[in-house]
C-alpha cells in the first residue's frame, strides 16, 4: 500500500531543494483576514520560490496570465499564503497532492468596500446604495486585476464617450472577504473597480469588475 503523505512530503522537501538552487528568497505571510495581510505580524517565516509556466522552464509568461506554477518547499506554506520579495508578491491558490503548487501574481494592492442600501419599510426617496456609509472587507490586500471580460458601454451613449473597461480581480478566499455583486474594489492608483460578476472557486475568487471612472 502507498503511503500517500510520505510521497508527498517527500515531493515537496524536492521541490524546497530545486528552489535553494534557482530561485529567490521570499516571505512568508499568513493572514486570518483580508486586513493588512502583509502586517508584520503575519509573517510566519522565510523561504525560497522559483515560480514558471511551463515545468520545463523553456517557455516564457504571456499578456493576461497571472497563473504560475511555483517551486517551493510546500511543507513551509498553505492555501492563500501571501509569498512576498522586492520583486514580486504572489498568494498560493492550490496545492493538490502530487502537483503542481500554483500561485497568483499580484499586480494591485486594494481595499474592498461593500456601500449600504437603504432598507427602511415604505415609500423611500432612494433605494440605491449610499457611498458615505461603507463597510470596510479587506484593506491593503495583493489582488491581480488584468484587463479583460466585456466592455461596458456608457449608458448616455454620447458620441465621444468611450466604453468602462472591465477587468478579471482573483482574490484570495481569507475569513471575512464574503465578495457580492456590486462590491468596490479600490486599488493604489485611486481607480476604483465594482464587481459585476463573483465567482468563488476553490482557488479563491474569481471576478469581473468594471471601471467606475470613464
Amino acid at each position: 500500500m502507498v503511503d500517500f503523505a510520505y510521497v508527498q512530503d517527500k515531493v515537496y522537501f524536492g521541490y524546497g531543494k530545486a528552489a535553494e538552487k534557482i530561485g529567490q528568497e521570499v516571505n512568508i505571510y499568513r493572514s486570518a483576514t483580508g486586513i493588512d495581510p502583509l502586517d508584520s505580524d503575519n509573517l510566519v517565516g522565510q523561504t525560497f520560490l522559483s515560480q514558471n509556466v511551463d515545468w520545463n522552464y523553456n517557455k516564457a509568461n504571456k499578456y493576461g496570465n497571472a497563473v504560475w506554477q511555483l517551486v517551493i518547499d510546500g511543507r513551509e506554506i498553505q492555501k492563500f499564503d501571501y509569498l512576498v520579495n522586492d520583486t514580486f508578491t504572489f498568494f498560493v491558490i492550490a496545492m493538490e497532492p502530487l502537483l503542481p503548487i500554483l500561485g497568483v501574481e499580484c499586480n494591485r494592492t486594494v481595499s474592498i468596500l461593500r456601500a449600504s442600501k437603504t432598507q427602511e419599510p415604505g415609500a423611500n426617496p432612494y433605494g440605491g446604495y449610499e457611498l458615505e456609509d461603507v463597510s470596510t472587507l479587506a484593506t491593503s490586500l495583493p489582488v491581480s486585476a488584468l484587463a479583460g471580460g466585456r466592455m461596458e458601454t456608457n449608458s448616455f451613449k454620447l458620441p465621444l464617450d468611450t466604453r468602462s473597461p472591465s477587468y478579471v480581480v482573483l482574490i484570495p478566499a481569507l475569513t471575512g472577504i464574503d465578495l457580492r455583486i456590486g462590491d468596490f474594489v479600490d486599488d493604489e492608483r485611486g481607480v476604483r473597480l465594482a464587481l459585476t460578476s463573483v465567482e468563488l472557486t476553490d482557488f479563491g475568487y474569481r471576478c469581473i469588475a468594471t471601471s467606475e471612472q470613464a
